[in-house]
Parts: structure tokens; C-alpha cells; sequence
């Protein structure tokens, strides 16, 4: 299963790359079983450019029994870093936006019913 994490409502697009790398960081020291890649998404350079750009996404091929646990571990790295962002969960041509501001079991619920992963 391929889940995206992308952050955004800083105040900068370096900040939202901070951000992920933050959480990306977070995502692997919590060491969830079946997580086969976790990764931040890049873009190619284009002519004239050196090196690819890194963006505010974060990439994750798991494990269907990862994937509750791996949007649990979002909510936590949410609430312990305090931040006034929103992080859009993307699988396939669903979507689903989480702010901040909004870290309930209810809306666990609500992420894991829109994504299709069920719940613990």
C-alpha cells in the first residue's frame, strides 16, 4: 500500500521541507513493523538546475496493518511538536487534510474511514 504525507501552512515552502524531514525522522525511529520504504519525495532537477528539489512529502510503501499505526504515529509527532500545519494523507485518488488544530480519536477515525484503512 503507497501512502503520501504532505505538509503545508508554514510560512515557508524550507519550512514545510523542515517539517517533513522532522516527521520523517519521527515516522522512523517508532520502527513500525512492515514499513518497507519511507522516504521524502523529489522532484528531478530541471536544465540549468543542480541536484532535485525536495518536497514537503513524505513517501511510505507498507504493510496493510502499518498503515493505522503509521497515521497514529502522524497525530502523535502532531501534538508533541505543537504546530499550527495541516498534513494531506493521499492514497490513490483519496484524500484526506488533518489540521493541527483538530487531533481527536474522532478524527482518527475520520482519516482512517476517508483512506479506507479501517481501525484498531
Amino acid at each position: 500500500m503507497k501512502l503520501e504525507f504532505e505538509l503545508h501552512g508554514n510560512s515557508t515552502k524550507e519550512q514545510d521541507v523542515a517539517d517533513a524531514r522532522d516527521l520523517l525522522t519521527w515516522l522512523k525511529a517508532s520502527r513500525i513493523q512492515t514499513v518497507e520504504d519511507l522516504s521524502l519525495k523529489e522532484i528531478p532537477p530541471q536544465p540549468g538546475e543542480m541536484g532535485p528539489t525536495v518536497l514537503a512529502i513524505i513517501g511510505a510503501i507498507l504493510g496493510a496493518e502499518a498503515t493505522v499505526e503509521l497515521v497514529k504515529q502522524v497525530f502523535s509527532w502532531l501534538e508533541a511538536k505543537n504546530k499550527k500545519i495541516e498534513i494531506s494523507v493521499n492514497r490513490g485518488g483519496e484524500q484526506v487534510t488533518v489540521k493541527s488544530d483538530n487531533l481527536t480519536p474522532e478524527e482518527l477515525g475520520r482519516v482512517a474511514a476517508t483512506l479506507g484503512l479501517g481501525s484498531d
